[in-house]
């Protein structure tokens, strides 16, 4: 597949004046052995979900694009690649919310059926707790379903005790600073972001997903 086949799509999200940024690539409807739509005549898609301070064409992005079968959608994330708005790196709900809003916007607006979320590394754990909502408020988003089938887990975040050790070198920021400034390349470009003590904190607290992971309906296969 090429560019051609690809979409930019702008959702908005739940911070005002703030557009989520997203690829959505189509299938060749002529090809029966890449058409979106089931035997129901629903329109299926994935969704391809990225990690901390990463963007929507990172590494194995645009090549699992075209390579599924179905339709899929890939977007950044707030404070993110192409997509403005606040980023804070303990604040996972932000993360969550924006799924919850790309979602939603794709079965209602655009007519698509969620069947499959493939999430690298911060992008699994948006996806456990996400997934761990109530029933309730999942069909708002996914409509009368209320699942995905699939869910894929690479790089999968678990033990989150250990981001106190895997970033244990901001410790020299917060202590002459109150805060570590990480500066980055992604996409291209040199971007800075602050990260707070209460950050790690936050995100150590999570421990593992095995809460959010026994929520998930049974329907889901991981």
């Amino acid at each position: 597949m090429t560019d051609d086949n690809e979409t930019q799509v702008r959702v908005p999200s739940i911070q005002p004046g703030v557009d989520i940024i997203g690829l959505l690539h189509r299938k060749d409807s002529s090809s029966s052995s890449s058409s979106s739509s089931s035997s129901s005549g629903d329109r299926r898609i994935a969704l391809i979900l990225h990690g901390l301070l990463a963007h929507k064409n990172q590494c194995y992005h645009r090549a699992l694009a075209a390579a599924l079968p179905i339709d899929s959608f890939r977007f950044d994330f707030r404070g993110n690649g192409d997509t403005g708005g606040d980023w804070t790196m303990g604040n996972l709900g932000n993360d969550v919310e924006d799924l919850s809003s790309v979602i939603r916007h794709l079965h209602h607006q655009l007519g698509y059926t969620l069947e499959l979320i493939v999430a690298h590394s911060r992008g699994s754990m948006v996806s456990w707790i996400y997934l761990s909502r109530p029933e309730a408020e999942l069909k708002r988003d996914m409509g009368a379903k209320g699942y995905v089938d699939k869910l894929v887990a690479v790089s999968g975040r678990w033990h989150m005790k250990k981001v106190l050790q895997s970033y244990a070198r901001f410790q020299e920021g917060f202590d002459k600073q109150g805060f570590y400034e990480w500066n980055i390349t992604s996409a291209g470009k040199k971007r800075k972001y602050i990260v707070w003590p209460k950050d790690l904190q936050a995100m150590s607290q999570l421990e593992t997903p095995v809460d959010y992971v026994a929520k998930l309906n049974t329907n889901t296969h991981v």
